[in-house]
């Protein structure tokens, strides 16, 4: 795919950036002392190109706040009486970083405003605050990206009074288990907003979509952070021949968010903005390139997903189990092992594997001959080797919990957090915590490293003092954090990091871009399950996305080829279907294995050049009981369609039109639940689709799809 990446600078009649990637354009300038958005297109035209009378830009008198970032120090917002003092603009390889340096007139502080384009239809923005001034200054309020976004006319646009001119798309739910619920609002007027991690409890993903229901642009935004943060969108339509959308893109938490000291300099998460025409799809299918090329590492050891399995503490966990388990792992062609929570605890404790984090070496009760013979077990089968860790918190019942109260947290009633969770903005904790990963990494020597977080929202609201403000924690603990897996992932590049939050609590881009892949829930049961798979490969590309069978409850609803079928669109992790030291069902066995093999000889080749199709994204507009998800090669060489009866309302029938196909080509078409395939033209399935027939709620259909030339071989 081609890429293109500019920066243009016009200084005349005022200062204005035309940032060019792809086919977005993103302009913004100085107004008045004030840094403001001027322009998006999904087009590829720059505004400032038509200069006769003037720029058709955006007016800015329109928008209450037409700021293209917010801030606010020392209970001032400074939103004006800006100075330009340089724009420097720097070329790395295909892509372009441009700088612009803000001094304030009346405040002293300094603001560098970064855009990053690396050739596809996405910029990446953070700004950069310096204290230039001899006292501490208290940062209230930051927002990296804010602004006007678009305004349509009634005479240029030709909408109806009533009409919904855009709809947003984000995940409504904020509970655990209910992370990826994508739903979409209709935008008719006035101010809508969506926070998580402070306002609201951490399991929505950080993502929004804004679709313009009457000129056709779609707007994909992720912010890259993993503590508060809020959204809001607003559309003003009070001039009745006018309307103005401006959005406001805002880390969330009590004030001050940071004290920053004198020539101190605080850089704000990214914020990942894509701008496609298209639709849905199209911008997904954007921000997943860009976040493969530009926000996360290759592969580790070049394997796009590891095939896991390991034992938790919903079983017994002592060392007969755990070979046990090992032993059918390996029989489904499993090929990374790992012991979960609870490899610390004394025999018969499984329940209490969150109370006694913190002491985290083995016990040797429960492995009477070491964790080594374990990882010897492992090795010896050709598999990778891998241990769990719940590493920024302290279980009530630890040694360290009783030696170090001061190490926890300290949230805004002025007690110490209940969950334990250690005061990482602290670098002195951060250090500690960091030899504590360093000792299992070493000590066993581990090929994959399982993190876990099981501290609620408000549980992780917390402040320290500093220069006379009870500074909220958010940001000094995540630079610590970040900048600790940062130099984990260099030391130990061989090593598997695995992200996990109670689930899909820190699955924002933020958090993840540290790591090889996450889990985004603790919920399998289905049909939830496929709506959790659903949206969070809109947020992730799925190969960087952990879904589960045979563990957490998964096996109380659905047939099994559904449950597993759920799993390979993402990257699967197979619990243990059978106690240890009963016999496996063998047929059964034969159906997981089936997936697995099919999720390594057809799936995993083409996950990294993976385009998504979400035919059914917001699922609580399905009327005929399907949910259909699809994954296809950018070639259209393969692909796959997951047709899933996730109720019994509507129809036993349901015609499905597979996306990623071409119209030129022939396909052999293979339905997996009879094993029957067909020669058929990508035209005729493009027109006519395919019928798909399921009996009774929670079934599924597998279909699969390869062009001729490429199935012959």
């Amino acid at each position: 795919m081609k890429q293109f990446a500019d920066v243009v600078i016009q200084e005349k009649p005022e200062l204005t950036i035309s940032y060019r990637s792809g086919l977005m354009v993103y302009e913004e300038g100085l107004r008045d002392g004030k840094w403001v958005a001027l322009s998006y297109s999904a087009s590829g035209h720059m505004m400032s190109a038509n200069t006769r009378p003037t720029p058709p830009y955006m007016d800015i008198n329109q928008f209450a706040q037409p700021q293209s970032f917010r801030l606010n120090l020392d209970g001032q917002d400074l939103c004006s009486h800006w100075r330009c003092q340089s724009v420097e603009v720097e070329r790395t390889g295909e892509g372009v970083k441009a700088v612009v340096t803000l001094v304030h007139e009346v405040r002293s502080v300094l603001v560098r405003v970064v855009t990053a384009l690396h050739g596809n239809a996405v910029f990446e923005r953070y700004i950069e605050v310096e204290n230039t001034s001899a006292s501490p200054s208290a940062l209230a309020m930051l927002s990296p990206l804010s602004g006007g976004y678009q305004i349509m006319t009634k005479e240029r646009n030709d909408y109806k009074d009533q009409s919904n001119l855009y709809r947003l798309g984000y995940m409504k739910e904020t509970l655990w288990g209910h992370e990826g619920a994508f739903c979409w609002k209709n935008l008719s007027e006035d101010s809508v907003s969506v926070s998580g991690r402070f306002r609201r409890e951490r399991y929505r993903h950080p993502i929004f979509v804004l679709e313009n229901l009457v000129s056709g642009e779609t707007l994909l935004g992720q912010l890259a952070w993993t503590g508060g943060y809020t959204f809001a969108f607003d559309l003003n339509r009070e001039n009745a021949r006018v309307a103005a959308m401006s959005m406001d893109i805002a880390l969330d938490a009590p004030a001050p968010l940071l004290v920053l000291a004198p020539g101190e300099r605080y850089k704000s998460p990214s914020v990942h903005i894509a701008l496609v025409f298209g639709g849905l799809d199209a911008a997904v299918q954007e921000m997943h390139r860009h976040i493969r090329q530009n926000v996360f590492l290759p592969p580790t050891r070049g394997v796009t997903g590891w095939v896991e399995s390991g034992i938790g503490p919903e079983f017994e966990m002592d060392r007969d189990s755990t070979l046990a388990s090992l032993e059918h792992a390996h029989s489904l062609g499993v090929e990374l092992f790992f012991i979960d929570a609870g490899w610390y605890l004394p025999p018969n404790t499984e329940d209490e594997w969150w109370n006694y984090c913190g002491d985290w070496r083995y016990n040797k009760d429960r492995y009477p001959n070491g964790l080594q013979e374990i990882r010897d077990a492992v090795k010896e089968k050709g598999m990778l080797f891998g241990m769990w860790m719940d590493a920024e918190r302290i279980g009530p019942k630890s040694q360290v919990w009783a030696e170090h109260e001061e190490w926890r947290a300290m949230n805004y009633n002025g007690r110490r957090t209940p969950s334990g969770l250690l005061n990482l903005a602290d670098p002195k904790l951060a250090a500690w915590m960091e030899d504590q990963i360093r000792y299992l990494l070493d000590e066993y020597q581990l090929d994959m490293f399982r993190l876990d977080h099981n501290v609620g929202a408000q549980d992780a609201v917390a402040f320290n003092q500093r220069d006379g403000y009870l500074e909220n924690t958010f940001a000094r603990y995540y630079d610590n954090v970040y900048s600790m897996y940062d130099r984990l992932r260099a030391e130990y590049p061989n090593v598997v990091f695995e992200n996990c939050a109670g689930g899909g609590g820190r699955t924002d881009l933020g958090m993840t871009s540290h790591f090889t892949h996450t889990w985004v829930t603790d919920w399998q049961i289905h049909p939830r399950a496929f709506s959790i798979t659903n949206g969070m490969t809109m947020a992730l590309p799925p190969e960087n996305v952990d879904r589960l069978i045979g563990g957490q409850s998964a096996y109380l609803t659905a047939d099994i080829t559904t449950l597993i079928r759920n799993l390979i669109f993402a990257r699967p992790t197979v619990g243990c279907f059978t106690p240890a030291f009963v016999k496996p069902n063998p047929i059964q066995h034969e159906i997981v294995r089936h997936h697995i093999d099919l999720y390594k000889r057809f799936v995993r080749p083409m996950h990294r050049e993976s385009l998504m199709f979400h035919h059914t994204p917001d699922l609580s507009q399905v009327k005929d009981g399907f949910g259909v998800l699809e994954i296809a090669h950018e070639d259209v060489s393969r692909g796959m369609v997951g047709v899933f009866k996730i109720s019994e309302a509507g129809k036993d029938e349901t015609i499905v039109y597979p996306r990623g196909i071409a119209a030129g080509r022939d396909y052999v078409v293979t339905l997996d639940n009879t094993g029957e395939s067909m020669t058929v033209s990508g035209g005729a399935l493009l027109r006519h689709g395919l019928r798909i027939r399921l009996s009774g709620a929670l079934t599924s259909e597998l279909i699969l799809l390869q062009a001729t030339a490429d199935a012959a071989e």
